[in-house]
């Protein structure tokens, strides 16, 4: 689970690993790929949604480094010339931009025959969406481009699967000929689109219509228990603006996007600002020298907000006089990759920690807290906040995924706090969490007002900032004991 985990982006489900899951059952159905499979080979560079969704497919061989699949390829290809049409060659737009066009030139200027796949959805997804080469900010065409090269290049809606099946046959029939093609698969990341028209809007499955043939698991935003339909989970995101993936590949068309139930009235943000230097004036806190709370989970959880809201919080106090320190790991944080964050402020002089030096550890997700750098973080006086909540690699059952009562059994030494947050909160399960660990000591002295004004500066907008609202004070409510040995 944690090889199948080690992936991905911070921007979300995007379009970038649904696409792989899109390209990977085209390829798998043209070529049968194989892992250690000599006669088909699919090379790839290093980029976000590599390792979280071909490698756990079955679907990837060979993985070097940003920008060197098509190099890769051509080698293939030039140590074994009859093998052209079974060695394919994926990168993304902005690798493309920068480094992969070298490649291309290259199999042009040899006449090396061959199929290249480049992935645009016009956002470097890896490091936060920032614009790309090929982004409505900097509109570069990349089929034009790369016809200048000299390569036949053909663009393709990277949603519509048929025609992706029917490109890719085409351009490994024409490698057999010795004719090398560029497609160029067209799809914008949900995290630069406009998803306005499929808000409060949900995919379900129809229990009459589904027959059960596990077609539509593809992705973490689907868990299909054993013997029963596909649940849709917190972390679908509708597939951004392209026609949903899940949707397209049912045979019988019991998938569809059905209105959201209500989860009822949210509370109303405060009209003004929050002064928080004369609310953090009435009672200063008072802190232990050194405070360290690590986060981890699954991308898309929320996780690095957490962090975020956890310094800004902590700005607010006589914290904010010394260190205030954050660290995390997101450039392979997309939905279904593991993704953590580092807190720390007093005495503290890196966001990276010794063991044992973890006051805090909050685990979103129960089988990412069996990381053994997260257990050997903790101080064995330290606690853990575990939400009992599972994301399954795609692919993989609920039957054989750990289950809580061996997590437990693994951290009996801590003490611990168990809750199920998703159950709480399903979209801002974060925030519950986040509202149990300000109850506790030393947290617990820090006004209310506080935490509810730095989520809402933090937040995109209101509706978001109501969402994180209503899910930090429902944490807040939460009754436990600590369990301990």
């Amino acid at each position: 689970y944690f090889c199948n985990r080690f992936s991905s982006s911070h921007a979300s489900m995007s379009f970038f690993a649904k696409i792989f899951f899109n390209i990977f059952f085209v390829v798998a159905a043209v070529f049968d790929v194989h892992i250690i499979n000599i006669e088909n080979i699919l090379t790839k560079c290093l980029p976000i949604y590599v390792l979280g969704s071909m490698y756990f497919q079955n679907a990837l061989d060979f993985n070097l480094c940003m920008g060197a699949s098509e190099s890769m390829r051509q080698g293939f290809v030039l140590s074994n010339p009859q093998d052209a049409e079974h060695v394919v060659s994926m990168i993304g737009d902005s690798s493309e931009c920068h480094s992969g066009m070298d490649a291309t030139r290259n199999a042009i200027y040899r006449k090396i025959p061959g199929v290249k796949i480049v992935l645009d959805n016009r956002a470097i997804a890896m490091t936060g969406a920032q614009a790309s080469p090929t982004s409505t900010n900097f509109p570069l065409d990349l089929v034009k481009a790369l016809e200048a090269e000299g390569a036949r290049a053909l663009r393709v809606d990277a949603y519509d699967r048929d025609a992706v099946e029917w490109a890719l046959l085409e351009a490994l029939r024409l490698a057999g000929e010795g004719i090398f093609t560029t497609l160029v698969l067209d799809g914008s990341c949900i995290e630069v689109v406009d998803r306005s028209s499929r808000s409060g809007t949900v995919m379900q499955v129809d229990a009459d219509l589904c027959v059960q043939c596990d077609s539509c698991n593809i992705c973490p935003g689907i868990n299909i228990p054993f013997g029963e339909i596909p649940q849709f989970t917190d972390l679908c995101t509708q597939c951004g603006n392209g026609v949903e993936l899940c949707k397209s590949s049912c045979p019988v068309q019991a998938i569809s996007s059905v209105p959201r139930n209500p989860t009822g009235p949210r509370p109303k943000l405060p009209t003004h600002k929050l002064d928080i230097t004369t609310a953090s004036q009435s009672q200063e806190p008072i802190f232990p020298d050194a405070l360290r709370v690590a986060i981890c989970g699954v991308g898309g959880q929320g996780n690095l907000f957490l962090g975020k809201v956890l310094t800004q919080v902590m700005r607010s106090t006589s914290y904010f006089r010394k260190n205030v320190i954050k660290g995390d790991v997101h450039g392979m944080a997309q939905k279904g990759g593991a993704v953590w964050s580092t807190f720390a402020c007093g005495n503290v002089h890196s966001p990276l920690f010794a063991a044992g030096s973890v006051d805090y550890l909050v685990a979103m997700e129960r089988g990412e807290l069996l990381r053994p750098q997260f257990l050997r973080f903790l101080k064995p006086t330290g606690m853990i906040i575990l939400n009992d909540h599972a994301i399954l690699p795609t692919g993989h059952v609920a039957e054989d995924y750990p289950q809580l009562s061996a997590i437990l059994d693994s951290i009996i030494s801590f003490k611990k706090v168990v809750v199920r947050a998703n159950e709480v909160a399903p979209r801002n399960a974060n925030s519950v969490m986040l509202g149990i660990l300000s109850t506790l000591p030393p947290f617990l002295q820090i006004p209310t007002e506080i935490w509810i004004e730095a989520l809402r500066s933090l937040s995109r907008n209101d509706n978001i900032a109501q969402g994180n609202v209503f899910g930090f004070l429902e944490g807040r409510q939460i009754t436990f004991e600590f369990e301990t040995t």
